[in-house]
């Protein structure tokens, strides 16, 4: 029986597939908190634009417009997941 095969671990942090869905991340020059929506590699660019390679979605708020933008992943860092806030709901019956 062979034994089986060990999953590989990609230690490069500009390497796409360290990007998951759902991933928080920022621009590493900073700005707002996004959220990875895709990761996908493009092999002979998108659209007009000269972009090839893996490129990462990223979609975040301004406000409550959603705004979203494919990105290298060398231009991404990873952050921590946002603190939860817990959402007090006033209750009018009670004093």
């Amino acid at each position: 029986m062979s034994e089986p095969e060990a999953k590989k671990v990609y230690t490069d942090p500009n390497d796409a597939r360290n990007f998951n869905r759902g991933n928080m991340v920022r621009l590493n020059t900073g700005g707002p908190p996004m959220s990875v929506a895709k990761v996908q590699e493009f092999e002979e660019g998108r659209g007009g634009d000269l972009i090839e390679g893996f490129q990462i979605l990223c979609a975040w708020f301004i406000g409550e417009e959603e705004k979203g933008e494919w990105f290298p992943p060398e231009c991404l860092v990873k952050i921590k997941e946002l603190a939860k806030c817990e959402v007090i709901e006033s209750d009018s019956n009670h004093e």
